[in-house]
């Protein structure tokens, strides 16, 4: 028993001491701020976004509601952690915009060769009179 508990916390020991804290802490940039509108193309290009679609309940009940997402955009390009600074999470207006903004993807620009991961934030319009409308770091505007 005294070898089993020994040889665990020798690995336990060493298996910590050789994790790479570099790559933990890699820096992350935060330009989530609707006055760093800007700065998004400094480090990363939209690929490919994807609209959200239209919940079919908030379409029948004509209701209108526009979003403002925070969300990172990871060393790989892709969309992910996100939270809704001015919405409930459980809203279907959410839960749409959350499933396209997992399929939008994202090239490093020219001067973000390391590829640096950043915080960033954009603004989905939903209005009955129009499609739902993506703006990255746009303001929500009443229509």
């Amino acid at each position: 028993m005294r070898v089993i508990v020994t040889l665990f916390c020798l690995f336990q020991f060493f298996g910590c001491a050789s994790t790479n804290t570099d790559e933990q802490y890699k820096k992350i940039i935060d330009i989530s701020n609707s006055n760093q509108k800007n700065e998004l193309k400094e480090y990363w290009l939209p690929l490919m976004t994807v609209k959200p679609k239209y919940p079919h309940r908030e379409m029948r009940k004509k209701q209108s509601r526009c979003l403002d997402i925070v969300f990172s955009i990871d060393s790989s390009g892709k969309a992910s952690s996100y939270y809704v600074r001015n919405s409930d999470v459980n809203d279907d207006f959410v839960k749409n915009s959350a499933r396209a903004l997992t399929k939008w993807k994202w090239q490093a620009s020219k001067t973000n060769p390391n590829k640096l991961s950043v915080i960033t934030s954009t603004r989905v319009n939903f209005s009955v009179s129009q499609a739902p409308r993506v703006d990255i770091l746009g303001e929500c505007s009443e229509s």
